[in-house]
Protein backbone atom coordinates (compact mmCIF):
# COMPACT_ATOMS: atom_id res chain seq x y z
CA UNK A 1 0.00 0.00 0.00
CA UNK A 2 2.90 2.36 0.58
CA UNK A 3 4.46 2.78 -3.06
CA UNK A 4 2.17 4.77 -4.93
CA UNK A 5 2.02 7.32 -2.14
CA UNK A 6 5.19 6.54 -2.12
CA UNK A 7 5.90 7.96 -5.80
CA UNK A 8 4.57 11.32 -4.50
CA UNK A 9 7.70 11.12 -1.20
CA UNK A 10 9.91 10.11 -4.09
CA UNK A 11 8.96 13.13 -6.90
CA UNK A 12 9.03 15.64 -3.53
CA UNK A 13 12.57 14.81 -3.40
CA UNK A 14 13.24 15.49 -7.00
CA UNK A 15 11.26 18.69 -6.44
CA UNK A 16 14.28 20.10 -3.36
CA UNK A 17 11.12 19.57 -0.74
CA UNK A 18 12.60 19.36 2.65
CA UNK A 19 9.24 18.08 4.18
CA UNK A 20 6.00 15.98 2.66
CA UNK A 21 2.55 16.24 4.50
CA UNK A 22 0.97 13.20 4.06
CA UNK A 23 -2.86 13.15 5.22
CA UNK A 24 -5.52 10.46 4.49
CA UNK A 25 -9.48 10.44 5.53
CA UNK A 26 -12.27 8.50 4.11
CA UNK A 27 -15.31 10.74 2.90
CA UNK A 28 -18.57 9.86 2.40
CA UNK A 29 -19.21 10.33 -1.23
CA UNK A 30 -23.46 9.61 -1.77
CA UNK A 31 -23.53 6.80 1.02
CA UNK A 32 -20.38 5.45 -0.51
CA UNK A 33 -16.63 5.55 1.05
CA UNK A 34 -14.17 7.30 -0.74
CA UNK A 35 -10.70 7.09 0.61
CA UNK A 36 -8.73 10.32 0.42
CA UNK A 37 -4.99 10.17 0.46
CA UNK A 38 -3.05 14.00 0.42
CA UNK A 39 0.24 14.37 -0.32
CA UNK A 40 1.56 17.95 0.26
CA UNK A 41 5.86 18.94 -0.13
CA UNK A 42 7.38 22.40 -0.08
CA UNK A 43 9.53 21.63 -3.29
CA UNK A 44 9.92 24.30 -5.68
CA UNK A 45 6.38 23.25 -7.31
CA UNK A 46 6.00 22.89 -10.63
CA UNK A 47 5.77 25.41 -14.08
CA UNK A 48 2.39 25.73 -16.54
CA UNK A 49 4.26 23.69 -19.53
CA UNK A 50 5.47 20.62 -16.59
CA UNK A 51 2.38 20.03 -14.78
CA UNK A 52 0.42 18.66 -17.61
CA UNK A 53 3.35 15.70 -17.43
CA UNK A 54 2.48 14.86 -14.04
CA UNK A 55 -0.26 12.21 -15.97
CA UNK A 56 2.39 10.75 -18.85
CA UNK A 57 3.94 7.87 -17.55
CA UNK A 58 6.94 8.27 -20.32
CA UNK A 59 8.00 11.57 -19.24
CA UNK A 60 10.20 12.71 -16.92
CA UNK A 61 12.16 16.50 -17.01
CA UNK A 62 14.82 14.62 -14.17
CA UNK A 63 15.67 11.62 -15.95
CA UNK A 64 18.93 12.48 -17.41
CA UNK A 65 19.73 14.18 -13.98
CA UNK A 66 21.59 12.18 -12.00
CA UNK A 67 20.79 14.03 -8.76
CA UNK A 68 17.24 12.96 -8.89
CA UNK A 69 15.00 9.65 -9.31
CA UNK A 70 13.03 11.03 -12.04
CA UNK A 71 11.73 7.90 -13.13
CA UNK A 72 8.20 6.41 -13.04
CA UNK A 73 6.32 3.01 -12.11
CA UNK A 74 4.71 0.72 -10.21
CA UNK A 75 3.50 3.46 -7.84
CA UNK A 76 2.38 5.59 -10.13
CA UNK A 77 0.09 2.73 -11.91
CA UNK A 78 -1.59 2.25 -8.85
CA UNK A 79 -2.59 6.10 -8.38
CA UNK A 80 -4.01 6.02 -11.70
CA UNK A 81 -6.20 3.44 -10.90
CA UNK A 82 -7.94 5.75 -8.47
CA UNK A 83 -11.12 7.76 -9.10
CA UNK A 84 -9.81 11.16 -9.47
CA UNK A 85 -6.51 12.53 -8.74
CA UNK A 86 -6.32 16.41 -8.59
CA UNK A 87 -2.66 18.38 -8.28
CA UNK A 88 -2.24 21.88 -7.19
CA UNK A 89 1.00 23.69 -7.84
CA UNK A 90 2.77 26.93 -6.75
CA UNK A 91 6.13 27.47 -8.43
CA UNK A 92 8.66 29.44 -7.07
CA UNK A 93 8.76 32.11 -9.58
CA UNK A 94 5.18 32.36 -9.33
CA UNK A 95 4.20 32.14 -5.96
CA UNK A 96 0.46 34.23 -5.95
CA UNK A 97 -0.86 31.33 -8.60
CA UNK A 98 -1.82 28.26 -7.73
CA UNK A 99 -2.01 25.75 -11.11
CA UNK A 100 -4.22 22.73 -11.19
CA UNK A 101 -4.47 19.57 -12.74
CA UNK A 102 -7.10 17.42 -12.55
CA UNK A 103 -8.15 13.70 -14.44
CA UNK A 104 -11.26 11.72 -13.70
CA UNK A 105 -10.52 8.04 -14.05
CA UNK A 106 -7.25 8.64 -14.83
CA UNK A 107 -6.07 4.82 -15.80
CA UNK A 108 -9.72 5.09 -18.62
CA UNK A 109 -7.97 8.31 -19.34
CA UNK A 110 -4.44 7.30 -19.92
CA UNK A 111 -5.74 3.95 -21.48
CA UNK A 112 -7.97 5.57 -23.82
CA UNK A 113 -5.44 8.14 -24.82
CA UNK A 114 -2.67 5.17 -25.44
CA UNK A 115 -5.17 3.15 -27.87
CA UNK A 116 -6.13 6.03 -29.61
CA UNK A 117 -2.49 7.69 -30.39
CA UNK A 118 -3.25 10.48 -28.45
CA UNK A 119 -0.57 13.12 -27.27
CA UNK A 120 -0.99 13.56 -23.47
CA UNK A 121 -3.66 12.04 -21.97
CA UNK A 122 -6.81 14.29 -21.19
CA UNK A 123 -5.30 16.73 -18.52
CA UNK A 124 -7.84 19.72 -17.10
CA UNK A 125 -5.80 22.41 -16.57
CA UNK A 126 -6.99 26.06 -14.28
CA UNK A 127 -5.85 28.45 -12.30
CA UNK A 128 -6.88 28.64 -8.58
CA UNK A 129 -7.02 31.29 -5.60
CA UNK A 130 -6.44 28.41 -3.45
CA UNK A 131 -5.61 24.70 -3.50
CA UNK A 132 -7.00 23.35 -1.06
CA UNK A 133 -4.60 22.20 1.49
CA UNK A 134 -3.83 24.85 3.80
CA UNK A 135 0.32 24.20 3.81
CA UNK A 136 0.23 25.07 -0.03
CA UNK A 137 -2.31 27.85 0.20
CA UNK A 138 0.50 29.57 2.85
CA UNK A 139 3.59 28.66 1.32
CA UNK A 140 5.16 30.42 -1.47
CA UNK A 141 6.18 27.27 -3.51
CA UNK A 142 5.05 23.49 -3.16
CA UNK A 143 2.54 20.76 -4.43
CA UNK A 144 -0.27 18.66 -3.31
CA UNK A 145 -1.49 15.53 -4.88
CA UNK A 146 -5.15 14.75 -3.92
CA UNK A 147 -5.77 11.06 -5.06
CA UNK A 148 -9.88 10.12 -4.40
CA UNK A 149 -10.67 6.39 -4.47
CA UNK A 150 -7.11 5.59 -4.10
CA UNK A 151 -6.18 2.33 -5.13
CA UNK A 152 -9.54 1.39 -6.54
CA UNK A 153 -10.54 2.82 -3.48
CA UNK A 154 -9.18 -0.50 -1.34
CA UNK A 155 -10.09 1.58 2.14
CA UNK A 156 -9.69 -1.96 3.97
CA UNK A 157 -6.04 -2.51 2.86
CA UNK A 158 -4.72 1.24 3.71
CA UNK A 159 -2.66 1.47 7.13
CA UNK A 160 -0.95 4.47 8.06
CA UNK A 161 1.48 2.42 10.17
CA UNK A 162 2.42 -0.09 6.71
CA UNK A 163 2.47 3.46 5.05
CA UNK A 164 5.17 5.16 7.15
CA UNK A 165 7.17 1.26 7.18
CA UNK A 166 7.42 1.42 3.49
CA UNK A 167 8.76 5.07 3.43
CA UNK A 168 10.55 4.37 5.83
CA UNK A 169 12.06 1.85 4.54
CA UNK A 170 12.40 1.89 0.61
CA UNK A 171 12.02 5.36 -0.24
CA UNK A 172 14.98 7.93 -0.02
CA UNK A 173 13.13 10.15 2.29
CA UNK A 174 13.83 7.02 5.16
CA UNK A 175 17.58 6.87 4.14
CA UNK A 176 20.66 8.01 6.45
CA UNK A 177 21.39 10.67 4.11
CA UNK A 178 18.09 12.27 3.80
CA UNK A 179 18.56 13.18 7.93
CA UNK A 180 22.16 13.47 7.93
CA UNK A 181 22.11 15.75 4.33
Amino acid sequence: IGAPVAVSAQASLDASAENIWIESTIEDDAGEEQLLVRVTDDGVGMTAEELPHFFDLGFSSKRDDVKRIGEKGHGTKIVYNSAHVRVCTKHLDDPHVVLVAEMDAPKRGLNRAVKEGLPPPPVKLSKAAVSGSEILDQSTNGTTVAIRGYDGNNVAAFAHGALRDYIQLFTAWGAVSAISG
